[in-house]
């Protein structure tokens, strides 16, 4: 009796183990089944999938499942069928952000799909899928797609547009190195300020700057095979840092000449430094090879003009160049704090630098002037007659200045110091500047004497702003 129980109740238990057969199953369990071995099967196809296979499966969603009367069940896919908005031919032209928008339009409102049905039966507690029904089936659908994807955002014309919406030209470059040199167009403001982040400036400095900087790259190929979120685009690139190193040797040439260069802001010395900009172009263009570089672009982030965040390595590439660019300012600043206020040149020797003397024949005499007792300044001496200049002179130290001028009475301006500016700034504002009143006698060889102690002359101090109009 104890071994008819016992067997029993091991029967009792096997029965229990037994997989549940589709008449014995709800609808719930059924479609739970298929959709789980759907599942797994979908994921052992897919799981090394890249690209934009990858992406459309990715995409790739349930929207249905249902039960016949034969208890087979039907699970409804559906995935993306969208393609470019842009004919095969279409080109951009100037209108690349536009061209761009239209082209991927349908990319990103994501609203064109294609269904596809799974069909599976439970059977002893393991699913099989209709043949033609099955997920390998999808999976090949969902390919399809997405090789058309692919194909309509590999056209020329499209990749092109991917190029040209991150890197823009303000003028066409020629060939061969322009022997009257380069005229450079400010970039689109709107534009520049896409990368403003990365420059560190905004505005119209952010256009000067990033100008000469994009004739740099140019964009060899945009491959979009990994998909629109991963596009590798490749550039042909030339030194920026050579471009920089031209434009601040030029810039330090113009401080040479530039009055008022400690004084100059940071504004004034930005200002000096893109000045330079064509010219320093004309070697970093011509006079270097470029080297390729890829960087990754998200051309989904591109098209809605957040250009920093689609293409990190550019935004990394343009900060460091910015960031060299402050420091180029910095040692043209540091530079012009050591310069001269006014631009010191070689005096000329002792003699006239304006007017013409009169002659003996015509009854004129020599004036002549002297430093006298002071040795250490040379100086510059203008002579009036009734308010008429006839004349100015240098006097260099240690030397004899003579006019030939008509016996009279004359007013003598004159600026005395030891570097010479020049004509128009004379010897600075540091410079000793007075006038005084002569009469000319008709005997010959008169002389002045300009220092403190000149015995009857009677000095006026001038002013040196007034008397050179300069600030």
């Amino acid at each position: 009796m104890r071994k008819w129980i016992g067997a029993l109740l091991a029967l009792m238990l096997l029965m229990t183990c037994m997989p549940v057969t589709a008449e014995e199953s709800t609808e719930a369990e059924l479609i739970a089944a298929v959709q789980t071995a759907a599942a797994e099967k979908w994921s052992s196809l897919t799981e090394k999938d890249t690209g934009w296979v990858a992406e459309w499966e990715a995409r790739t969603e349930l929207v249905s499942a249902s039960v016949d009367e034969k208890d087979r069940v039907t699970l409804v896919y559906r995935y993306p069928t969208v393609t470019s908005g842009v004919g095969a031919r279409e080109t951009a032209g100037e209108d690349v952000e536009g061209y761009m928008t239209r082209a991927m339009a349908g990319y990103l409102a994501m609203d064109a799909w294609e269904t596809f049905e799974v069909v599976g039966s439970v059977t002893r507690g393991s699913v099989k899928f209709s043949g033609s029904k099955s997920p390998s089936n999808l999976r090949s659908a969902v390919k399809t797609a997405a090789g058309k994807a692919k194909s309509a955002f590999a056209k020329s014309g499209f990749t092109e547009a991917a190029g040209g919406l991150l890197i823009r030209h303000s003028v066409t470059l020629p060939s061969k190195k322009p022997a009257d040199g380069l005229t450079l167009e400010p970039l689109d403001s709107d534009y520049a300020a896409r990368f403003a982040t990365s420059l560190g400036v905004s505005g119209e400095e952010a256009a000067t700057r990033l100008t000469p900087f994009m004739l740099l790259l140019n964009v060899k190929k945009v491959d979009t095979s990994a998909g629109l979120t991963a596009a590798v685009m490749t550039v042909n690139a030339k030194s920026w840092s050579k471009l920089l190193e031209e434009a601040e040797a030029l810039a330090m040439a113009q401080l040479d000449v530039t009055v008022g260069a400690p004084a100059m802001t940071r504004e004034q010395l930005n200002a000096l430094l893109a000045e330079q900009l064509p010219e320093a172009l004309l070697t970093a263009v011509y006079g270097q090879k470029a080297k390729s570089t890829t960087m990754t672009v998200d051309l989904t982030l591109a098209v809605n003009g957040d250009y920093e965040a689609a293409c990190p390595d550019l935004a990394q590439m343009i900060a460091l160049y910015s960031a060299a660019w402050e420091e180029t300012v910095d040692r043209l600043a540091a530079s012009a704090a050591t310069r001269d206020f006014y631009i010191a040149i070689d005096a000329p020797e002792t003699g006239r630098l304006t007017g013409t003397d009169e002659t003996e024949e015509n009854g004129a005499v020599r004036l002549s002037f002297e430093l006298g007792g002071d040795t250490t300044n040379n100086a510059w001496v203008r002579i009036l007659k009734n308010g008429s200049d006839i004349g100015t002179g240098y006097l260099a130290q240690g030397s004899r200045l003579t006019f030939w001028v008509k016996p009279g009475d004359y007013t003598v301006v004159y600026g005395k110091g030891g570097q010479w500016y020049g004509e128009t700034y004379l010897f600075a504002d540091g410079g000793e500047y007075g006038t005084f009143d002569v009469t000319v006698p008709e005997m010959d060889r008169n002389t002045v004497y300009l220092y403190d102690s000149n015995g009857p002359l009677t000095v006026t101090a001038v002013d040196w702003h007034e008397l050179t109009g300069a600030d």
